[in-house]
């Protein structure tokens, strides 16, 4: 089966600053697939994402990737001055959509999150876990064949962080989405996708296949030992 997204042999030099983020990077993820990228900061995890995105032109090497792609960034990047509606609304006009219509199906993706109580708030009327919702709404609200979580959970509490875990997974379970999800913890990164691949200096080092039935915790015996054999790696 051909992959849904292949990089093979990607590099990406920022000639400004001389900094090589990428070398010689290549990974292959199928249709349906649940991958997470982890490693030290600076090792090319966010790059690598934004190259999928298409936020990124590599400087060299090939890539293979759908068009219909969503990103969810780090804080949410909501648009301060309009509802929670509106902010998932504002993609589907953009894809034609009369603002009825946009509003209705927004709504579905809105429930979905359980941000129904919230539609007419603002950003600065929700907490962080809530705002990371609405941008998860917003992006899958297009339908993508790929959802891209660029170290979504970093800045929220542990319990809102167990919270949206679950949510995400369920996402994934129902939709048959390809998800692809740059963590900086590898406990998260166990917990969560089929298979962890490990960077090091814009390299990819090593994948571990997550051979772990669902649901997982991330104190399961089967968790910490996966967890463990990839710290030996990570550490080395």
């Amino acid at each position: 089966m051909e992959p849904i997204i292949s990089l093979h042999n990607v590099t990406k030099t920022y000639l400004a600053h001389e900094e090589i983020a990428l070398h010689d990077f290549s990974v292959a993820i199928q249709k349906g697939q649940f991958v997470c990228l982890i490693g030290p900061s600076g090792c090319g995890k966010s790059t690598v994402l934004k190259i999928i995105a298409g936020l990124e032109t590599p400087s060299a090497g090939t890539i293979t990737r759908p068009e219909n792609i969503s990103m969810v960034f780090q804080n949410g990047a909501l648009f301060p001055w309009l509802s929670v509606s509106d902010n998932v609304s504002t993609v589907l006009q953009a894809q034609g959509m009369t603002k009825k219509e946009a509003r209705k199906k927004s709504g579905e993706y809105i429930d979905m999150l359980g941000l129904g109580a919230y539609t007419d708030k603002f950003p600065r009327e929700l907490s962080g876990g809530q705002r990371q919702r609405v941008g998860i709404a917003r992006a899958l609200a297009v339908k993508p064949s790929v959802l891209l979580l660029d170290e979504p959970f970093s800045a929220l509490d542990p319990k809102m962080t167990h919270e949206l875990h679950l949510d995400i997974l369920k996402i994934w379970h129902e939709t048959k989405i390809t998800i692809v999800m740059v963590s900086h913890l590898i406990e998260e990164a166990v917990t969560l996708a089929q298979d962890v691949v490990l960077m090091k200096k814009g390299s990819l080092t090593e994948t571990f296949p997550i051979d772990i039935p669902y649901p997982r915790h991330e104190r399961g015996a089967s968790v910490l030992s996966e967890v463990e054999k990839i710290r030996r790696v990570f550490f080395a």
